[in-house]
């Protein structure tokens, strides 16, 4: 799951692993919007154990003050690259401030990933 919220000034992803192993070399990749001087940050989490679940949060940082950056929708995103049981894999989500959104799994990982929101795609 993936969660921005303006008031508390983070983004937050939920990771949960319901596979029937392990879940390794995890990367998330977070874009903030340009209204937050944040842009892309990395974080790693090395194993995500069989049944675990992480919570990520990353601080969204200081706005730009500029009137171009108030206006509008403001789209979060996490790309998390990740190896299965089934190999390498790519998963994306997007959000909104105030949205808690579900990230979409390819369907050949959807067995090590659902659960918690998570929908197969592809």
């Amino acid at each position: 799951m993936l969660y921005a919220s303006a008031d508390k000034n983070l983004l937050r992803c939920t990771l949960k692993n319901t596979s029937t192993a392990d879940i390794r070399d995890v990367r998330l990749t977070f874009r903030v919007p340009p209204k937050w001087t944040t842009g892309v940050v990395a974080k790693d989490v090395d194993v995500l154990t069989l049944g675990g679940t992480r919570i990520i949060e990353l601080s969204l940082g200081s706005t730009e003050e500029a009137s171009s950056y108030q206006s509008g929708p403001l789209y979060f995103a996490v790309q998390c690259d990740l190896t299965d049981a089934h190999g390498p894999a790519r998963v994306y989500g997007t959000t909104e401030i105030g949205q808690e959104t579900s990230v979409e799994v390819p369907a050949k990982h959807f067995p090590a990933l659902a659960g918690n929101g998570f929908t197969p795609h592809g």
